[in-house]
């Protein structure tokens, strides 16, 4: 018996630590402006000025824009409202040439 409830402390620990680690991942990728280097910056308005021309339609009033580093490129999009469930442009942004690689609307 006692066995066994060592395996359920070691697997409850584990979970506790992925849950912690899943939560501090989330909360370094997404990039706040004033954390973010001159690369960083410049993506962002690359982004921003494509979304401008691209998706005019596109309402960003209220909307919270969000750069995630993911490796060798930036993905770009806006954080929406709980209400909405899709609609939001996601830009992919090169890093090393600042090209935009791909785009798409989410739905």
């Amino acid at each position: 018996m006692r066995e066994e409830t060592k395996m359920q402390r070691k697997g409850i620990y584990q979970y506790g630590l992925a849950l912690v680690l899943a939560l501090v991942v989330i909360a370094c990728s997404s990039l706040r402006a004033e954390q973010m280097t001159a690369k960083e910056k410049e993506a962002l308005s690359v982004a921003e000025k494509f979304v401008a021309n691209r998706y005019a339609d596109f309402d960003k009033r209220n909307k919270k824009p969000v750069l995630k580093d993911a490796g060798d490129h930036w993905e770009f999009t806006y954080e929406l409202p709980e209400d909405m469930i899709g609609g939001a442009p996601v830009i992919i942004i090169d890093k090393r040439t600042m090209q935009i690689i791909r785009s798409y609307r989410t739905q």
